[in-house]
């Protein structure tokens, strides 16, 4: 009797093992800069026309905040008017956080002049030369009251590039006051790591020893 004994802890090790490395093997949401394929952020602007930028893979202002009175029109990202309306971008977490390995995509913004700024189209990713739109905003932040479009902020993550935001100016407000909208990518397939597939071959490896026993 005593002999079944580690055989049957042997197997309920390798069952819970297996389970393990199984849910670990799983492709897991790794970051937007770990995607296979990931070649740039696209962002289309419009003030007068519509403008299209690209910051392509490892680009540092994917991985900065301009903070403070950084935001300016010597230090930005893009925008039309240097100075008056002014665009900084990163990578970040749901709630707009800087995460240089980030799951989502913040834009911020300010605005010096009486308009209906930071009018944005539409924020994609290009993704083995494919378009990746967002499939939505998770967050959003408008400027001085009475200056914006009211729910325009969903029209970012629309996939429509014949509609746009209009969250207003920063006249009046502190010197730090942004503009901002935050994007999620849900969907798009990530690349386990190599020791994810380390894990996952152990555990077929377990899952085969124990069939055999």
């Amino acid at each position: 009797m005593s002999l079944l004994k580690p055989t049957r802890s042997l197997h309920g090790a390798a069952r819970a093992l297996a389970v393990i490395c199984a849910a670990l093997a799983a492709p897991a949401w790794a970051g937007i800069p770990q995607l296979s394929g990931f070649e740039a952020v696209r962002i289309w602007e419009i003030t007068y026309y519509t403008q299209t930028v690209d910051f392509a893979a490892g680009d540092s202002r994917l991985t900065q905040v301009l903070t403070g009175t950084d935001l300016s029109g010597t230090q930005r990202d893009f925008g039309f008017f240097p100075g008056d309306e002014n665009y900084d971008i990163y990578f970040s977490d749901a709630n707009g956080v800087l995460d240089p390995n980030g799951t989502h995509i913040t834009v911020d913004g300010n605005c010096f002049v009486p308009y209906n700024c930071f009018n944005l189209n539409e924020v994609a990713l290009v993704v083995n030369g494919q378009v990746q739109y967002s499939t939505g905003v998770v967050r959003s932040v408008y400027g001085r009251a009475g200056s914006f479009w009211a729910d325009s902020a969903a029209y970012a993550g629309d996939g429509d590039l014949n509609t746009f935001t209009a969250l207003g100016d920063t006249i009046g407000l502190p010197a730090d006051a942004r503009m901002s909208v935050t994007l999620a990518f849900d969907g798009v397939p990530a690349v386990p790591e190599p020791g994810t597939w380390v894990l996952m071959a152990g555990g077929l490896l377990l899952i085969g020893l124990r069939r055999q026993r």
